[in-house]
């Protein structure tokens, strides 16, 4: 990260008024006795019964492994065809964040599957729609499971109840040592996800230039899709997200990745962010409770407020108050909004690239994403999804409430303290199988987002995006 860069955020957190832990000079006004809570993650008995349950989760997932080290999916019928090379990858990077061992059985005959299956599907052995056609998630959890058998291990919830918990992800940032066979496979799997970075969409957006307004087509390029024969091109947040999580994964390998493509998926994320916000929110510092440990400070700054801007399905569209699950913001695709739009901004900004326009849009575009959760927030349902599945990929939501919550240095999301609310509808909804199970999501995928949630396995950035939510 430039010294610049580093300067200009720590300036705008002050200006804004700031959060994350840290205090910092710009907040001495700020007296923050007012409100007190104990952390979740610095709950030893909550602790201890999140580690018995990703225990039990881990015992569901390594239990349902197939003979041929794959996991079925509750998709593999689906009219798009197998998504279980998809879910293979994603089982093997939930055990290893839940501290499995790289060199466990399992996890080798898992990534012996999916080698096979990659080389067999490079060779020409199936087309679209086959058992063993690769996929946009499907490459991209795949880069997320190799980029985790590799990188130094956790800091686990398990070996953290008396000790110093985590704070804000397990891992640390920088490039993973991985062997030359694996990194030539992560080569191919990252030159996929530039082929099919796709085209937006041909809408028109306004946007400020200089002090003037104009209107113009939005990024020719920013987003990802399922393959053009079966959406015939309409890109989507979701699948954006993994190949931005997938890319990720392949830089901390040391597979260089496109400044001017993370710049590209920026614009289109602020691009078609809510343009009027639902309501206006006060903004919230926190503080570690130096006095009494474990336990968080926190008060409303004054004069600070953030509007609640989400984001829809649709990438190429302004997100419809009235419109369905797919038009209108929900609670899962902006907590994605929030996440990719700090990855970007964190790519941009290590390669030179961020100039004041995005740097002031993206920090604003997080705050005001994080302002909407806090809004709309629920930790048992997904926030404006289908009113007769409010719980429809509940766990998946979850996940993306961490990965928005570690990767922007958020202790709080208003004043929810995200992780406790979170973790303890996680205990409350497991099944005795050790299993979850959402709407639509299945067990297997319901119970890999839940551990990644329990385990906080997202790896913060070296980039300080350093708001919160309101209050």
């Amino acid at each position: 990260m430039r010294p610049a860069i580093l300067l200009s955020l720590a300036a705008f957190a002050m200006v804004m008024g700031g959060a994350g832990i840290a205090p910092s000079p710009g907040f001495a006004q700020v007296k923050p006795e007012e409100h007190k809570l104990k952390a979740g993650d610095r709950d030893a008995e909550l602790l201890k019964n999140v580690n018995a349950a990703i225990t039990r989760g881990v015992d569901y997932l390594k239990r349902i492994q197939q003979g041929d080290g794959s996991w079925a999916s509750n998709f593999d019928e689906h009219l798009h065809g197998c998504w279980r090379n998809g879910m293979t990858a994603l089982c093997l990077l939930a055990l290893l964040r839940c501290g499995v061992s790289p060199s466990n059985e399992q996890i080798d005959l898992g990534f012996k599957y999916l080698r096979a299956k990659w080389d067999n599907w490079k060779a020409g052995g199936s087309v679209l729609h086959q058992a063993t056609s690769w996929k946009q998630y499907e490459v991209s959890v795949t880069l997320m499971a190799i980029e985790a058998r590799w990188s130094p291990p956790l800091a686990f919830l398990r070996e953290k109840i008396q000790g110093t918990p985590l704070a804000g992800g397990g891992g640390r940032a920088g490039q993973v040592k991985v062997p030359p066979k694996d990194l030539e496979w992560v080569k191919q799997l990252t030159a996929y996800l530039h082929d099919h970075y796709t085209v937006a969409s041909s809408s028109m957006v306004t946007r400020k230039v200089g002090k003037s307004t104009v209107t113009q087509p939005s990024e020719t390029k920013g987003a990802w899709s399922y393959p053009r024969s079966q959406k015939a091109n309409e890109s989507d947040r979701s699948n954006t997200q993994y190949a931005v999580l997938g890319l990720q994964a392949a830089d901390r390998c040391g597979v260089p990745t496109d400044a001017e493509m993370w710049r590209g998926v920026l614009r289109n994320f602020l691009d078609f962010q809510q343009k009027k916000g639902e309501k206006r929110v006060p903004r919230i510092v926190a503080f570690e409770d130096k006095q009494n440990p474990g336990y968080i400070m926190y008060k409303t700054v004054g004069g600070v407020n953030d509007e609640a801007r989400g984001w829809a399905y649709y990438t190429g569209r302004d997100p419809d108050p009235k419109g369905d699950e797919w038009g209108r913001a929900i609670g899962s695709m902006t907590a994605v909004g929030v996440a990719v739009v700090a990855l970007c901004m964190d790519q941009v900004a290590r390669a030179g690239k961020m100039d004041g326009s995005d740097q002031r849009d993206g920090l604003k575009a997080v705050a005001d994403g994080l302002a909407w959760l806090d809004v709309n927030w629920a930790v048992d349902k997904v926030p404006f999804q289908e009113p007769d599945h409010p719980a429809k990929y509940l766990y998946y939501y979850l996940y993306a409430v961490e990965r928005a919550a570690v990767l922007t240095n958020s202790r709080l999301i208003g004043a929810h303290d995200w992780y406790r609310e979170g973790a303890e509808h996680c205990l409350k909804s497991q099944s005795g199988d050790g299993s979850w199970t959402a709407d639509h999501e299945g067990q297997q995928a319901s119970t890999c987002f839940a551990l990644l949630f329990l385990t906080k396995a997202t790896i913060p950035l070296q980039i300080n995006v350093h708001v919160t939510g309101g209050h």
